[in-house]
């Protein structure tokens, strides 16, 4: 939806809801509040409508009704609001029902067309942001692997010192380089929220930070949910109101070993996907085992755009 509008930045955290089992009623309210109320410009979704609670979904759809009602009396208001459900769980989801004569068929999407669109989005061109470091001046970029131990580490620590060397000379620019290790099996955005608040800056001071978030293999759930409001939202909030909002000037680099999984395609084939679809959209970069990088250099597998050599 966001990217029939070429020219608008990628949507904000105050336009999405992420829902999960544990999103409240209030917040469901206070959503529909901002998305009908407001001024019309923006496209308000919320998505994951049919993991809430049945009892939160209930109160969703009879505030939704009322707020609907109260619009319908204000002449000429107009508001763009999309609700987003898995096909196999929406009989769970009472307002989904409600709302069946407003059911829309789902678009044909091309991964491709969404990758580039959000890499075009997180680019950087300024000469005074982390970015400067990343190939395509990009300012998120997953670092993966299909194996441990092939340099993932290392190249970001690369980046690092490339950074601080290359603004070494711009004395009021803070370089820094903050590593945030995430090795539990599921994500508490709490507490990564609360490990980056530390490094909250003064307004009055530019920062190019590097910022390391290092996935775990062992980290299955909560990575879909994490990486989509930090990278592409642009907030991250922890269970006391604190929000945490991504500098367009800092670098996030993302070391992940993505779990992969056969599933069946249009053509009936099997064929390999990754495990959490967010590792399929964003910009990364492949970093290659010494096998492989050693075929590269004998031309006999292709290296492709994405694939970092081996690095000594």
């Amino acid at each position: 939806m966001y990217m029939h509008e070429k020219t608008k930045p990628l949507p904000s955290a105050d336009e999405v809801l992420l829902c999960d089992s544990k999103t409240t009623g209030e917040e469901v309210e206070i959503f529909w509040r901002r998305a009908l109320f407001g001024d019309g410009n923006k496209i308000y979704s919320l998505v994951n409508a049919d993991v809430l609670p049945y009892d939160v979904s209930s109160d969703a759809d009879q505030s939704l009704q009322d707020l609907i009602s109260g619009t319908n009396t204000r002449a000429g208001k107009q508001y763009r609001l999309a609700i987003i459900c898995g096909s196999d769980n929406e009989y769970r989801c009472p307002f989904v029902s409600s709302l069946d004569k407003y059911v829309r068929p789902t678009p044909t999407i091309q991964q491709e067309a969404v990758q580039a669109y959000i890499e075009a989005k997180l680019v950087v061109q300024n000469h005074l942001a982390a970015s400067i470091v990343d190939f395509k001046r990009c300012s998120v970029r997953v670092v993966k692997s299909n194996r441990a131990g092939v340099g993932k580490s290392l190249y970001i620590k690369r980046k690092a010192e490339g950074l601080k060397t290359k603004l070494a000379a711009f004395v009021n620019v803070q370089t820094e380089h903050v590593s945030i290790p995430l090795q539990e099996k599921f994500i508490n955005t709490h507490e990564v929220t609360h490990a980056l608040l530390k490094y909250t800056s003064r307004p009055e001071l530019q920062t190019a930070r590097l910022f390391h978030i290092d996935i775990s293999h062992e980290v299955q759930e909560g990575i879909d949910i994490f990486l989509f409001n930090l990278l592409i939202l642009g907030c991250l909030v922890d269970n006391n109101g604190h929000v945490w909002r991504r500098s367009r000037n800092d670098l996030y680099m993302i070391e992940a070993m993505p779990i992969m999984k056969n599933n069946m395609s249009s053509g009936r084939a099997m064929v390999l996907q990754f495990e959490h679809p967010i590792f399929a959209i964003l910009p990364a970069i492949t970093c290659t085992s010494p096998q492989q990088s050693l075929q590269i250099y004998q031309g006999e597998i292709s290296k492709g755009i994405y694939a970092n050599m081996l690095d000594i």
